[in-house]
């Protein structure tokens, strides 16, 4: 982030990194349905990177890439303003993203195009849309340990 010193930078991507394992087991434990662990990296990163910023942002880096010169909490009193922003920006871009995409999802499951049939699912949808799988070497014998020595898959 350009608005950070180096130092500042590498304690934000210290911390992503010990939060991101932590919610993508906590959004397992929760049923959340994210193969790609999509929700754990952006959103909750996302916030994370929102927050740190308004905690570690340097007030001369502001000023240089903004104009403005509201740093972040721990360089002046004036870092509240700036961590209040960034809160404000956590909350409108949830309510407005969350609302579109609980939107689209709620037509996308009247008009039942949310999920494919449990048939195809099993089947693989690969085999169904492409004729054939798209990683011909997996299959749901190794998901299960078949074809696995110690359930590592091979």
């Amino acid at each position: 982030c350009g608005f950070v010193d180096p130092w500042a930078a590498a304690v934000c991507g210290l911390v992503a990194g010990v939060v991101y394992p932590l919610s993508s087991r906590a959004l397992l434990v929760l049923g959340v349905d994210d193969p790609l662990d999509s929700s754990a990296v952006h959103l909750v990163n996302g916030v994370l990177g929102l927050l740190l910023l308004g905690l570690l942002g340097k007030p001369g880096h502001v000023a240089l890439l903004t104009g403005g010169s509201c740093g972040g909490v721990f360089y002046s009193h004036a870092g509240w303003l700036q961590l209040g922003m960034q809160l404000l920006a956590i909350t409108l871009t949830l309510a407005v993203g969350g609302g579109a995409a609980l939107l689209l999802f709620c037509v996308l499951r009247r008009l039942n195009l949310l999920r494919i049939d449990q048939l195809t699912e099993l089947a693989g949808i690969d085999n169904i849309d492409h004729g054939g799988p798209a990683y011909p070497e997996f299959n749901m014998q190794t998901l299960h340990g078949v074809g696995s020595s110690n359930g590592v898959v091979r």
